[in-house]
């Protein structure tokens, strides 16, 4: 195949059924052309199951397994507190670009930090949805044509609800893609490769995913899809520039995907049920002979008394407002390792945004583990059982969907970085409480400050003279990277999955 100019623009919380929607009706054109004149690809991703560990795989064409759970805050077994990463850690697919993606540009690709042994000029967390950092730019003459554009309009998650609040929040992410679209114009679509970050709809999940086409339990009385629908019509503009100014032989592939789908997460269940089935112990609940506590105990007491005389929005406040992002980390890191008696604990809930995510506390493993490795297979099976028996008090219906042991579904070289096990829920919106057949009932607060997450969905329109027209519903989502590569010229590296075959011909 001859390779011709690519660009491969990352729609990050695009929703393939509101594109899909608003594209019949006229609304995108841009994104409406390429699908007459190219290919579509429609595919699962595990985003249910592993919220954050959508986009590494498809940039790099390697197994989940290979990076894991990719989470804002993990646990870290050998300080029994969290660490946070946000980011993949795999070589990315422009780094098998010919001449190792010299004369390429990549514009904050999701969840995917810069890669070091890339000649691409590259920028990561420049204009992106809650960036993780400040922002990384690896070329001079790029960082300056960038702060000639000005300053980005920054994006982030939703806090509040109502016509103003999302009115304004729908403007300022016009505003962000228009600025998005003036960057691209200004840089231009000449290289031979160009990848381009759109973040504004990861914002729009969270901000105003109540207003789309799907029920929602949040949803106003007096709906008002507009307020969504406007954000797709500003980043169908980018869209059409880029498109423009890379020409007519040039190759394009728009990814969507992490959509909008209610909220049910229901993992701050997880810590009751399993305190009450005997598997846990929380530090302030265990008393040791004599009524004395050990000394990393007694500094966790107080700090937990210290904490409880401030309410916990106004400790959330301060400490955002007032303590550097790497003091907020530690301190979250120590609340999460004092929180439980580890030598009463035998399996744990992680901390976790959507999924619920429980590890077990094994021997030899984490720090304190006490849980012996033979033991580890059943108490599992012992614990699965638990999970599939739990129901939500108010519906009756159960709180579980699907418990999976992600080392066996996703294997790779980082799956032990994975927790024992990963479920999602079978509701359709958070769980107030939860009831289990011998444990009773119980209740917790929900700290998520989501509504609206991720779908799993995953659309790939492709476009251009390397691209044969048709749509492909059964096609593997690893064959992004590879396809891309081989539209892009490279010679196949060893990646998991293959070029989507049907897609690339003349």
């Amino acid at each position: 195949m001859t390779p011709s100019r690519t660009v491969l623009i990352c729609l990050d919380g695009g929703d393939p059924g509101l594109i899909s929607k608003l594209a019949v009706a006229g609304r995108l054109p841009a994104l409406q052309a390429l699908r007459e004149r190219g290919a579509l690809v429609r595919a699962p991703t595990p985003g249910r199951l592993l919220d954050l560990s959508v986009w590494t795989p498809l940039l790099t064409g390697l197994p989940i397994g290979d990076h894991a759970n990719v989470h804002f805050e993990e646990f870290d077994p050998d300080t029994m507190g969290t660490r946070f990463r946000r980011e993949g850690v795999l070589s990315p697919l422009w780094d098998h670009l010919p001449e190792r993606g010299a004369g390429a540009l990549v514009l904050d690709a999701p969840e995917v930090h810069v890669s070091s042994v890339s000649a691409a000029v590259q920028t990561c967390g420049w204009h992106a949805h809650a960036p993780p950092h400040r922002p990384v730019i690896t070329d001079r003459v790029l960082a300056a044509r960038l702060a000639a554009q000005g300053r980005p309009p920054a994006l982030g998650n939703a806090t509040k609800v109502g016509p103003e609040v999302e009115a304004a929040a729908s403007d300022h992410l016009v505003a962000s893609a228009t600025f998005r679209r003036a960057t691209v114009e200004a840089l231009g679509m000449g290289r031979p490769f160009t990848l381009i970050g759109v973040h504004e709809l990861h914002t729009s999940v969270h901000a105003l995913g109540h207003h789309g086409p799907r029920a929602h339990w949040l949803a106003p009385e007096r709906r008002n899809p507009e307020l969504l629908a406007r954000v797709y019509v500003a980043v169908d503009q980018v869209i059409e520039t880029a498109v423009r100014l890379a020409g007519p032989d040039a190759n394009v592939i728009v990814v969507a995907t992490r959509g909008i789908r209610p909220s049910d997460h229901s993992g701050h269940l997880l810590e009751g049920l399993l305190e009450r089935a005997g598997l846990l112990n929380r530090r302030s609940a265990v008393q040791l002979e004599g009524g004395s506590l050990p000394a990393g105990a007694r500094g966790a007491r107080a700090a937990e008394r210290l904490r409880g005389l401030v309410a916990p929005g106004l400790r959330e406040q301060i400490a955002m407002r007032l303590l550097p992002e790497p003091i907020q980390q530690q301190l979250a890191s120590r609340r999460f390792r004092d929180h439980f008696a580890w030598e009463h604990t035998r399996a744990f809930p992680c901390p976790t945004w959507t999924s619920g995510l429980i590890r077990l506390n094994v021997r030899g493993r984490e720090a304190a583990g006490i849980v012996a490795p033979q033991e580890v297979d059943g108490l599992l099976g012992e614990i699965e059982a638990l999970l599939l028996e739990v129901q939500d008090a108010d519906t009756g219906r159960p709180l579980v969907q699907e418990v999976v042991r992600p080392r066996e579904r996703f294997p790779g070289a980082r799956a032990a970085l994975f927790p024992d096990l990963v479920m999602s829920w079978a509701g359709d919106r958070p769980a107030r409480a939860a009831r289990h057949p011998r444990l009773g009932t119980w209740t917790a607060v929900d700290s998520t400050p989501v509504w609206t997450e991720h779908s799993d969905e995953l659309e790939v329109i492709l476009a251009g003279p390397g691209i044969r027209r048709g749509e492909i519903s059964d096609e593997r989502a690893d064959g992004l990277a590879p396809t891309v590569l081989a539209l892009a010229g490279a010679s196949r590296p060893p990646l998991s999955g293959a070029p989507w075959a049907r897609v690339l011909g003349p």
